[in-house]
């Protein structure tokens, strides 16, 4: 009978022997970026060069710059996992208007409290909420874009370049219905009259950014 006891034992112990070399067998086999501090590991943010990044706009006849203030954001392989950035909508500028005093005008217009209103919301955000593989280098993004305390939510694709320690980024051409966003002068849906003048609603942009590999 002892010896029956003890076989039982040496058979149970070794049954759990077994279980407990399957579950390390188990846990091994799963991806290391299962790991959060893995995850972390391979993400990268780039720092945008406000200097050598800006967003490009259009309405109607008219084109300008507008600079960015500052963001960055945070790759994981090819793929846009965060972004954010500010927008200098203070220091927005026209292109296309060579004579010094109607381009003067017209950019006051446009930084004037029934346009963008500059002296009270001097900045613009983006605020990335997820992206999807669209090409070989490009992204399918969606964003919230913050005008004038307003937040709407705008999809667009990028094309990506990764170079070492730098990031280039360029989007297809983004179009916004401005009303969207509060803004109603001279637009079309609240006209006065057939003479009126009008602004087109759809306001055009394009953005190029340029970052850094942010120091660790």
């Amino acid at each position: 009978m002892k010896q029956l006891i003890v076989d039982i034992k040496q058979k149970s112990w070794h049954i759990i022997a077994l279980a407990f070399g399957a579950i390390l067998l188990l846990s091994g086999s799963f991806p290391a970026n299962k790991n959060p501090e893995a995850r972390k590991i391979q993400e990268q943010v780039f720092v945008i060069d406000g200097t050598q990044s800006r967003i490009f706009w259009r309405v109607d006849a008219h084109n300008g710059i507008i600079p960015l203030c500052e963001g960055e954001l945070v790759m994981h392989g090819n793929t846009l996992v965060d972004a954010q950035f500010r927008v200098c909508m203070d220091s927005l500028r026209n292109l296309d208007i060579d004579y010094h005093l109607m381009k003067s005008v017209f950019e006051n217009t446009i930084k004037s409290k029934e346009i963008f209103h500059t002296e009270r919301f001097p900045y613009a955000y983006f605020k990335f909420c997820c992206s999807e593989k669209s090409g070989n280098d490009s992204l399918r993004i969606a964003g919230d874009l913050v005008i004038k305390d307003i937040e709407n939510c705008i999809r667009f694709n990028t094309f990506f370049q990764l170079m070492g320690d730098s990031i280039q980024a360029n989007t297809d051409t983004i179009y916004i219905d401005r009303t969207n966003w509060g803004i109603f002068a001279m637009t079309k849906k609240y006209r006065t009259s057939e003479s009126s003048y009008l602004v087109s609603d759809t306001i055009q942009f394009q953005i190029k950014l340029s970052g850094k590999l942010r120091d660790i």
